[in-house]
């Protein structure tokens, strides 16, 4: 079983109880449930919203995410609306998609931060009173609204990069 600390985000192989790199223990720092930091944006613009004509998606084509520079990208089904954030209690997940295994903590993304709809085209995310807030090529999302999702666009959760791609 492979696992990445939730501390450094190293990746650990086989069944180890302490992290090869740090030395905290794997299991006690997964439950544990740690505040989202506040991070300093330094540059915002709104986007503008609106009413959305939204088709049905292409099912059999799955939304493609890249996050943060990893070479094999998430593929994410186009059947359900997602809640995108960070996985803290194995009793009670609050998340469909933990992004903790690319550094989501310390990249200021909130245990639940987005809401993508994977089930309509084009696909809508709405950001869910994010602490660092999500954005858009750049461009900040106000929260509790939902935003078109265009194929090759750059979305940020924090600090938190990816680009999404799709049919």
């Amino acid at each position: 079983m492979d696992i990445y600390c939730p501390i450094c985000g190293h990746h650990n192989y086989g069944t180890r109880q302490t992290c090869a790199y740090c030395e905290a223990n794997i299991y006690d720092s997964l439950i544990e449930v740690v505040a989202t930091r506040t991070l300093t944006i330094l540059h915002t613009n709104p986007l503008t919203t609106g009413p959305f004509e939204v088709d049905t998606p292409d099912t059999e084509q799955p939304l493609i995410m890249y996050l943060d520079h990893q070479e094999v990208p998430l593929a994410i089904e186009r059947t359900q609306c997602y809640i995108l954030g960070r996985y803290v209690d194995k009793d009670n997940p609050e998340v469909d998609i933990d992004l903790s295994h690319v550094g989501a903590l310390e990249k200021g993304v909130s245990r639940r931060h987005l809401a993508l709809d994977a089930s309509v085209h084009p696909p809508l995310v709405t950001d869910l009173d994010s602490c660092n807030h999500s954005y858009i090529n750049g461009e900040q999302l106000q929260p509790q609204r939902a935003y078109t999702l265009e194929s090759g666009d750059e979305l940020r959760l924090g600090y938190l990069t990816m680009r999404v791609y799709y049919k």
